[in-house]
């Protein structure tokens, strides 16, 4: 069955079929642990964290999307040490790469920059793009 949305013809049963075989969507976002996150998680936490967080939608090169739930005041170098862990362990791969933005447009390449000093709070899109 299709459905007509604007312009676009959209597959509705594509979906369905992949969630019943068990295949992944490729546009699903699979969350990455990370301290901030099993801080968030933990209903006894006395931290008032949700103001001190950022959550990060990273899409990488080969179009997978990550999900990070990082303190504000964490580096960009932080950030890298978590997109380096993901990339070695999923994809094997040790390239050399560029955080971006798509708006703004920007390359954050200060690794002692802060989330929050870059704008990246309390969510935002990045990508990664090979050097």
């Amino acid at each position: 069955k299709h459905v007509i949305r604007g312009v676009h013809v959209i597959n509705v049963h594509t979906g369905i079929t992949e969630t019943l075989q068990g295949t992944p969507p490729k546009s699903m976002v699979r969350p990455v642990k990370t301290p901030v996150l099993q801080e968030s998680n933990d209903r006894f936490s006395h931290i008032p964290i949700h103001n001190e967080m950022t959550t990060l939608r990273i899409r990488t090169e080969n179009g997978d999307q990550i999900m990070l739930k990082m303190r504000i005041d964490d580096t960009i170098d932080k950030l890298k040490e978590h997109i380096d862990q993901i990339r070695s362990h999923d994809f094997g791969s040790h390239d050399q790469y560029m955080i971006k933005t798509a708006f703004p447009s920007k390359t954050y390449s200060d690794t002692t920059a802060t989330l929050r000093s870059c704008g990246l709070f309390p969510s935002a899109n990045i990508f990664i793009s090979p050097v």
